[in-house]
């Protein structure tokens, strides 16, 4: 996903990783974060943060929605 610079063929892959439940697996959910901070999908960004089950790297992700809040100047969400 850290290639993935089309919205489209992105939510695409989401949604198959939801379908085939790798959004389980904590990097895969991470990875979607960062795509959709780095295309400037803020909401999307934290819709997947919140759904995740796995909270073992909750300071990795949560730092990369930090990192996306603050290079779009929305200062109070971070």
């Amino acid at each position: 996903m850290k290639a993935c610079w089309d919205l489209e063929w992105g939510k695409q892959i989401h949604s198959l990783a939801c379908k085939h439940g790798f959004v389980c697996n904590v990097f895969v959910s991470a990875s979607f974060v960062h795509m959709y901070s780095r295309l400037g999908f803020t909401d999307d960004a934290r819709k997947v943060f919140d759904e995740m089950k796995i909270k073992d790297l909750d300071l990795f992700v949560s730092n990369a929605l930090i990192d996306m809040y603050v290079k779009l100047g929305h200062l109070e969400e971070a």
